[in-house]
């Protein structure tokens, strides 16, 4: 009675193609949403320093990107800009954003979780950052016009351009004539004398997964029943 090896030869690419659907990195910051209020003097920056958590929940070890999107493009530097994460070990990553105008600026700040040693096993979050600034308005963009319910045009508040994008990172030196940001918003290491909070749903923390490894390793079994039945069938005299 012969043997065949090709059974065998398709359970074992079988298992290679859904080994990767089996195990899926997990991405968790403490940090979902930032609401922050402050003031900028005309002629004098506003300086905001703020931090991010970030959890390796994983039993691997981590690289983890952090870049900033939307308005924050051009007016945020990144101090803590790429570092790795040994399992279940965390760290407040530090940003600062420089304000020189007034207004509302909606922003997010990507954190990208990326496998030691697998840069192709990787997962994202962003935390979405509010900043409600009162000051001089930017003389550069056109007042954004509001209708009242009866119809009547008011003016409101101008639009905070999107700077350019910028290459961040590093820690800048301390410029002088720079005035700090005002308490108040969402911390985002906690809180701290004469900082108020914010309701606890604009600071919580968020959590994303990779692929769900029970349903990779149910896949798994099944290629495995399937492959040995496969097997008996081709064998049997």
């Amino acid at each position: 009675m012969a043997y065949s090896s090709r059974p065998l030869i398709l359970i074992a690419v079988a298992l290679a193609v859904m080994l990767p659907c089996a195990y899926g990195l997990t991405a968790s910051i403490g940090n979902a949403k930032m609401i922050l209020n402050t003031e900028v003097v005309a002629g004098t920056p506003t300086m905001i320093d703020r931090t991010i958590k970030v959890n390796n929940v994983n039993d691997v070890a981590v690289h983890v990107v952090l870049k900033p999107g939307d308005a924050l493009v051009g007016i945020t530097t990144i101090l803590d800009e790429e570092f790795d994460l040994q399992p279940h070990e965390s760290k407040d990553a530090r940003f600062r954003i420089r304000l020189e105008y007034g207004g509302t600026y909606t922003g997010s700040i990507s954190v990208s979780f990326l496998e030691i040693g697998n840069e192709k096993n990787g997962v994202g979050l962003k935390s979405t950052i509010i900043i409600k600034a009162e000051g001089p308005q930017n003389p550069n963009l056109p007042p954004v016009i509001e209708e009242t319910p009866e119809g009547e045009p008011v003016e409101g508040e101008q639009v905070p351009p999107v700077p350019p994008e910028e290459v961040v990172g590093g820690t800048p030196p301390p410029e002088e004539g720079v005035a700090p940001a005002e308490d108040g918003g969402v911390p985002a290491d906690g809180t701290g004398p004469g900082e108020a909070q914010a309701p606890p749903k604009d600071d919580s923390s968020i959590t994303k997964s990779g692929p769900n490894p029970v349903v990779g390793i149910i896949i798994m079994v099944g290629i495995i029943v399937l492959g040995l039945i496969v097997y008996y069938l081709f064998t049997r005299s």
